[in-house]
C-alpha cells in the first residue's frame, strides 16, 4: 500500500523508529499497538515542525507525517492495519462446538 492511500481514520501499528531515524524527546507510542490517523501532512526539506518534546526542528528530507494521539511522526513509523479474512466456517465451526458442549 502506498503513502497515497493513507487517509485521516485510518488504523496503522506503530512498527517503532526505522534505523537511520531519530527521535527526539520522549517517546509516547508503544510498539505493536494500534492508533488512529487523526491527520496527514506533507513537509519539504527545510520545513520547520515541531518534534515529539515540543521544540521546533527542521525537516531533513521530504517525508509524510502522520499525526496519533494530537503528536505528528514520520509516516514509516507505522503500517496499515492488515485485515484478517474471516468466512463463515470460522463461526460455523464455532457454533458446532458450542452445541458439542451443551449439557443433555
Amino acid at each position: 500500500m502506498s503513502y497515497r492511500d493513507w487517509h485521516v481514520g485510518m488504523k496503522v501499528v506503530f512498527i517503532g523508529v526505522p534505523d537511520g531515524f531519530t527521535i527526539l524527546g520522549q517517546l509516547a507510542l508503544k510498539t505493536g499497538r494500534v492508533y488512529v490517523v487523526e491527520e496527514l501532512e506533507m513537509h519539504c526539506k527545510g520545513d520547520i515542525v515541531g518534534g515529539v518534546d515540543g521544540l521546533p526542528y527542521v525537516v531533513a528530507n521530504e517525508a509524510l507525517y502522520v499525526r496519533v494521539e494530537g503528536t505528528f511522526y514520520h509516516a514509516a513509523c507505522f503500517r496499515p492495519v492488515q485485515p484478517r479474512k474471516t468466512d463463515i466456517s470460522l463461526f460455523t465451526s464455532m457454533l458446532n462446538g458450542a452445541k458439542e458442549r451443551e449439557p443433555t
